[in-house]
C-alpha cells in the first residue's frame, strides 16, 4: 500500500463521501482499492480478512450525520505513515468529528477527534 491509496481509502470515509457506502455498500468500493484477500486485526474487537470485512471496517467508522448530534467524520488527517513494501502499511490518522446536519447547511459543530492507529 502506498500512501495515496490509504489517502485515497479515508477520502472515502468523510462527510459527504460516506454516503455513498450507506447507500450501496461494498459496491459503492472502486475496484482495486482493497485487496480481495485483505486481512488486519482491530484491538479489541479482533481479526478481519477478505474484502467485506475490510470495506466494513474502514467506511462504517463514519455513520452518516443523523439526530441528536449529527456527528460523522468530516476530514482525515494521516499524520504518520510507513510502508517497508506494496502489501504492508501503517498509519496515524486523526479524524475530525463534526455535527453535520444536511437539512440546516449553516450547522456544523465541532464534536471530538478521532485517533486511529494501525496497519
Amino acid at each position: 500500500r502506498n500512501l495515496k491509496t490509504i489517502q485515497s481509502i479515508y477520502n472515502r470515509t468523510i462527510y459527504p463521501n460516506n454516503l455513498q457506502f450507506s447507500q450501496y455498500g461494498s459496491a459503492s468500493v472502486p475496484p482495486g482499492l482493497f485487496n480481495e484477500n485483505a486481512t488486519g486485526r482491530i484491538t479489541p474487537v479482533g481479526n478481519f480478512s477478505g474484502f467485506q470485512d475490510s470495506v466494513e471496517y474502514f467506511f462504517a467508522l463514519t455513520p452518516p450525520p443523523v439526530p441528536p448530534t449529527y456527528a460523522t467524520w468530516t476530514s482525515a488527517n494521516i499524520v504518520s505513515f510507513t510502508s517497508g513494501c506494496p502489501e504492508v502499511a501503517s498509519s496515524v490518522v486523526y479524524g475530525g468529528t463534526t455535527g453535520v446536519n444536511p437539512n440546516a447547511s449553516d450547522y456544523m459543530e465541532y464534536v471530538t477527534t478521532i485517533k486511529q492507529v494501525g496497519p
